[in-house]
């Protein structure tokens, strides 16, 4: 993870610097960038286990290259609504721990004894270090995105 934030802040320099009129800076971005997919991907297989699924599912490896990661390895923006609606609607805030954990790089081990509200199951999580960024968008089904708290 130390090689992927000092590219981060790299590619974060380089943007200031194109930004501020340096039409040189971006020469080295792509390379960048790409690094950090490769970085970012061993990361995931490491710890997200419904990415580690799929790369099993496409038959790819921790040594797969930019191209089939991104013609095979990307989710759509679904998996964050991939869980059941009746965990929601019958308060099974555990089994939303459980699928949340699917998906994040972290395992949600959270006591949500009396926990009756998604506000309050949220809220709980955020105590634990786990902010959870939420929005129903277009479908009317809540989408949950697992972030770290800094």
């Amino acid at each position: 993870m130390e090689r992927l934030r000092a590219v981060q802040n790299e590619l974060i320099r380089i943007s200031q610097a194109w930004a501020s009129g340096d039409k040189n800076a971006l020469a080295r971005a792509g390379d960048l960038r790409e690094e950090a997919v490769l970085l970012n991907h061993a990361h995931y297989l490491t710890d997200i286990p419904a990415y580690r699924k799929l790369v099993a599912e496409e038959n790819c490896s921790e040594d797969t290259d930019i191209e089939t990661i991104k013609k095979k390895l990307m989710f759509s923006t679904g998996i964050f609504k991939s869980y059941e609606q009746s965990w929601l609607d019958d308060d099974e805030f555990g089994r939303m721990n459980e699928w949340l954990s699917t998906i994040y790089h972290k395992r949600i081990h959270r006591d949500v004894n009396g926990i009756r509200t998604i506000d309050d199951w949220l809220e709980l999580l955020g105590k634990a270090g786990t902010h959870v960024v939420y929005s129903s968008g277009t479908s009317g089904s809540f989408s949950f995105v697992p972030r770290d708290v800094k």
